[in-house]
């Protein structure tokens, strides 16, 4: 059992002011990850009880996945490794025998015979809740491995194997359904592919697999294939985003227009058969829903940014109250066609990064650190001095969505040349074969090879495009003045590799001296171009509000 998703599962039962990972606020976990001292990654922090009034997580508990610290008022934090936890037992202890006063209380011991109380815990915290958990986790010692993990983790930077058996579980769908997989179901799982950067290898094993109905696996083998490969702690999250992946894909053959409903999916036999399989509740499947639903209209109606943040808040209060985690139907991105970390940055441009759990998914220098994490809970406000009109922000999110089509294509033009070369060596083995398919062979490989040459040029001409939304020239103390804050530490390292050391001829001196400045790598690629440039939005390097609050905080040691 994994102790990350262990107590994801039942900390929420110690008290109502327990913050469950992704679900902090971003705020609230700075605050927590300096009070306590935790030297480790933000992204490891699995939860936090607020022991303070007024909401700061200054103080009270912090868990991960190898230790839990206590930190109280006017004391330095005090932790324990749940390797090292001998017994956890609730004690009484009687304040004043008189007037029956008792309090309860928790005691710790380490194998060293370290003791750590728990005691005045605000909020109505749950002693005997907490005793009933790491009880658990005490005795049943063996079946857990105590190791910090990050709690969300994008489809698109989990293993390739994994991500090429969840791609098949969609053609087993497809196949399920009717046989054969359509045009509109190859649509889908060709975006599919894009979302969650399928490597070409991986490509050409779903091209194999998509053409011969007798080399499918058995939904089980895959679904095996994916708990065997899968980070740790992640598989209820990847269920619920396969299960969001399936219904679209099978609702794109309907020709449904409106809201989809536990009506419209009552004859979907492959999701029906095998719920059991993918453990996912009726709450699941209403959310999973309703976030399509959602997706749907910001894609097809004429939304505006209010109506679209509206939207969302709906689906997100929903999602809070049956406590399904809304951000894991986003592990493999939009339905509308954007990637995980598209639909992380479109979400933080509206001010909801925070309110979706979004902010939590990071991976190192992964993808989908670099994009929302700046997002509090709620609604922000974008600070700059240009007014952003009222549907802004989702034309944003629909450029995005061309992007991923027009990289779709890309592979599929690919894949469409790998065909005719193979079709062409094929050919070439047959003798008397007629020359006039010979040449339309030909052409068609030409045809695609330009289709090629000419994505490239599309691509280039993007990667400038979206340079302008990064600094030319790098002002590396201003970067990490923005960054200094826990859950932006990653962001330093990754904008500052992307830059080189150039020597130039400082124009403005009379002497010309040389000096030395930053620059964008040349041969930067386009993806790591839009990445660098969803950083700087995140940090608000080029927000004139954001500079001086940092330079006001560097004055005054902050």
């Amino acid at each position: 059992m994994n102790i990350n998703e262990y107590l994801r599962d039942n900390l929420k039962r110690i008290s109502a002011k327990t913050h469950i990972a992704p679900d902090i606020e971003e705020k609230k976990l700075n605050n927590a990850i300096s009070s306590f001292k935790y030297p480790g990654s933000h992204n490891n922090v699995v939860a936090i009880h607020d022991n303070t009034v007024f909401g700061s997580c200054k103080t009270g508990l912090l868990f991960t996945g190898e230790q839990l610290i206590l930190k109280e008022d006017f004391s330095d934090p005090q932790s324990i490794q749940y390797e090292n936890i001998e017994s956890v037992k609730l004690q009484e202890i009687v304040k004043d025998a008189a007037k029956n006063k008792i309090e309860t209380q928790v005691l710790i011991t380490s194998k060293e015979g370290k003791r750590i109380v728990l005691k005045s815990l605000l909020h109505s915290f749950n002693y005997h809740a907490f005793v009933d958990i790491f009880s658990k986790v005490v005795t049943d010692e063996t079946q857990f491995e105590f190791k910090d993990e990050q709690q969300l983790v994008p489809i698109e930077d989990m293993p390739e194997k994994l991500k090429t058996a969840y791609v098949q579980c969609i053609a087993n769908m497809a196949f399920a359904n009717d046989d054969i997989i359509d045009e509109k179901e190859l649509a889908e799982i060709f975006v599919l592919m894009s979302r969650i950067n399928l490597q070409p290898e991986s490509r050409s094993i779903i091209r194999s697999y998509m053409c011969n109905l007798d080399t499918l696996q058995p939904l089980e083998v895959l679904l095996s294939t994916i708990a065997e490969n899968e980070p740790g702690g992640q598989i209820k999250n990847i269920h619920i985003s396969l299960v969001k992946d399936l219904i679209n894909t099978y609702i794109s053959t309907t020709g449904i227009d409106g809201d989809i409903t536990d009506e419209s999916i009552k004859g979907f036999d492959f999701l029906n058969n095998n719920r059991h399989l993918f453990e996912v509740s009726n709450d699941d499947i209403n959310i999973i829903l309703s976030t399509i639903n959602t997706d749907r209209k910001i894609l097809n109606d004429e939304l505006s940014d209010d109506e679209i943040t509206t939207l969302l808040k709906d689906v997100s209060s929903k999602a809070a109250a049956v406590g399904v985690p809304i951000a894991a139907i986003y592990l493999s991105g939009s339905v509308m066609g954007l990637s995980a970390a598209g639909i992380t940055s479109g979400l933080s441009a509206l001010g909801l990064g925070g309110v979706f759990g979004l902010s939590g998914m990071v991976s190192g220098i992964g993808v989908a650190v670099l994009i929302g994490v700046a997002a509090h809970v709620g609604i922000r406000k974008l600070t700059g001095a240009d007014e952003i009109s009222k549907s802004k922000k989702r034309e944003l999110m629909l450029n995005m969505v061309i992007r991923l089509t027009q990289k779709t294509i890309a592979q599929l033009i690919e894949d469409i040349n790998y065909v005719t070369k193979e079709l062409n060596q094929t050919m070439s083995n047959q003798d008397g074969l007629n020359e006039k398919i010979r040449h339309l062979t030909l052409y068609l490989q030409q045809l695609t090879s330009s289709g090629h040459v000419l994505n490239e040029r599309n691509e280039n001409v993007q990667k400038n495009v979206t340079k302008i939304r990064c600094a030319q020239y790098l002002d590396e103390e201003k970067l990490r003045q923005l960054t200094s804050e826990p859950t932006k530490k990653e962001y330093f390292n990754f904008i500052r590799d992307k830059y080189e050391e150039v020597e130039m001829i400082n124009t403005k001196s009379e002497q010309k001296e040389t000096i030395i400045k930053l620059r964008v790598k040349k041969d930067i690629s386009q993806n790591d171009v839009e990445h660098l440039a969803a950083a700087f939005e995140a940090i608000g390097y080029f927000d004139a509000t954001s500079v001086i609050k940092n330079k006001v905080k560097g004055l005054f040691g902050g």
